[in-house]
């Protein structure tokens, strides 16, 4: 990101204000690619009459990456990392409660005026020109991070109703009877091993003799079939040109006037080359990532830099230095590091891999086979200790020592339930079948290590967070929650 926000809110405020300007901050000056996602009119979730739309979704899947990223040395993050750590599903079940909480806050009439949007989004300094609001600059950092004033006021809309429906809970009354209660039931239940494996997720394993693959590509009537195919995901093999950059901000601010920011970054581009401009970006820049990385933006294509950054980077050859460039953030030198042409990739090429894909897709049967085979192990490998590597050969996450009680009555952002685990017996190993998905679950024993670690808790604040958690389960049944999984 090219600034650092400072966040007001209370801490369980996810889906604040200021979080909504730092999502859409965070795409400006990164390397970063966005996930790709399939359109579809329904949007990722629906919830009651509220949906999860895919720019919802994209925007804080790519901010939760790029957290993650810096947690693991700022490399990017591989798709089994990104199973592992388990942002998708930590994502959409934080964008569902914001839903909820939205048509609570509607239900009870929390709802946010007009008044209070534009004074929201007025107030805030990101829009400012010489302190003041600048509608034109409003316009041009929406336009540029493919954003309209509709869609960002619909934002800030949630945002004022999910902090007010929040501040509900501030200081919520207990009693002791009540905390006494409340722990009385977190400490009953059980610590439980799971794996969840999604069925559509192994079609990847079924077997496919090259010989049906050649045969289903010579099949003339097969030839329509191939061709939508590869149109169909076109994206995959037809590759915008590229490039690779580095830059040196000098922002222009309440504390670096603009005749002084260009005064700076003149001083600067006077002693800049290719072989110190990693080493001054480190030492001059105001973007805070470019201090670690020597200003590195990573490769980028065009529409994901502010027009005139864009605009300079497309017109250098590698080795380039250019004249400052002055954006809304302030004052950039740029030097264009590498450029990687434009490439389709024919379909001639990718045919074998898309007559396979097809064609495991499209084999109920086998797929049938592949799962039980893959249940039986995992079943298996708990009983002989050998989950782990059973699982990897799956592509499965196994998720250990896990606490299932009375109160939150549900396993972090699976779908199974209390109701689920009660018949179940300690030390066995289970499998707990639900649409598609599969879970392998064994019981470890009952929860008895917790009432210790209760007596240092703050039991207030406690009691409010797991009421409100209760609240938003509650209301997504009352809603329905209903996820398109196959998008994700």
């Amino acid at each position: 990101m090219i600034f650092n926000f400072s966040d007001k809110t209370s801490k369980w405020y996810y889906f604040c204000i200021s979080l909504v300007v730092l999502i859409i901050l965070g795409f400006l000056f990164t390397g970063f690619e966005s996930i790709s996602l399939a359109s579809t009119s329904g949007g990722i979730a629906k919830i009651g009459d509220e949906v999860v739309s895919i720019r919802e979704y994209q925007s804080v899947y790519n901010q939760r990456v790029k957290f993650f990223q810096q947690l693991t040395g700022g490399k990017n993050l591989t798709n089994k990392q990104v199973e592992q750590f388990g942002i998708k599903d930590q994502v959409i079940d934080s964008l569902v409660s914001q839903k909820v909480m939205v048509s609570l806050a509607k239900e009870i009439g929390l709802n946010a005026s007009k008044d209070q949007i534009s004074k929201t989004i007025k107030d805030q300094e990101v829009f400012h020109t010489n302190e003041k609001f600048d509608l034109q600059r409003y316009k041009n950092i929406l336009s540029s991070n493919g954003l309209t004033p509709t869609s960002y006021e619909k934002s800030i809309r949630e945002g004022i109703m999910v902090e007010r429906f929040n501040k509900l809970f501030d200081g919520f009354p207990t009693s002791d009877k009540a905390i006494e209660k409340i722990t009385s039931y977190r400490n009953q239940g059980y610590k439980i091993d799971f794996v969840e494996m999604n069925s559509s997720a192994l079609t990847k394993y079924i077997q496919v003799k090259q010989s049906e693959v050649d045969s289903f590509i010579n099949d003339s009537a097969n030839k329509t079939k191939l061709e939508e195919l590869y149109n169909r995901n076109i994206s995959e093999y037809k590759k915008s040109e590229e490039r690779k950059a580095r830059h040196i901000l000098i922002s222009i601010n309440k504390d670096m006037k603009e005749a002084d920011a260009l005064a700076k970054i003149n001083e600067i581009k006077a002693k800049v080359n290719t072989g110190n401009f990693s080493e001054l970006a480190k030492q001059y820049t105001n973007d805070p990532s470019g201090k670690t990385n020597g200003g590195d933006l990573g490769w980028f294509g065009k529409g994901r830099m502010v027009p005139q950054f864009e605009s300079q980077v497309f017109s250098m050859q590698p080795g380039d230095i250019s004249n400052p460039v002055k954006t809304n953030f302030g004052y950039h030198i740029i030097l264009l590091d590498d450029i990687k042409a434009a490439k389709t990739t024919p379909l001639e090429e990718v045919k074998d891999k898309l007559a396979k894909d097809y064609l495991q897709n499209n084999m109920p049967q086998k797929l049938d086979a592949v799962v039980i085979k893959a249940q039986e192990e995992l079943k298996n490998a708990f009983a002989s200790g050998q989950i782990d590597s059973v699982a990897k050969n799956y592509d499965l996450v196994v998720n250990k020592d896990q606490n299932l009680n009375l109160l939150e009555r549900k396993i972090n952002q699976s779908n199974l339930t209390f109701e689920e685990y009660k018949n179940l017996k300690e030390s066995s190993t289970n499998l707990i079948k639900k649409g598609d998905l599969s879970y392998l679950v064994k019981i470890n024993g009952p929860l008895s290590d917790l009432a210790d670690k209760d007596k240092n808790v703050n039991t207030d604040k406690n009691y409010a967070i797991e009421l409100r958690k209760t609240l938003i389960e509650k209301m997504k049944e009352k809603y329905g929650v209903n996820i398109n999984r196959r998008v994700l």
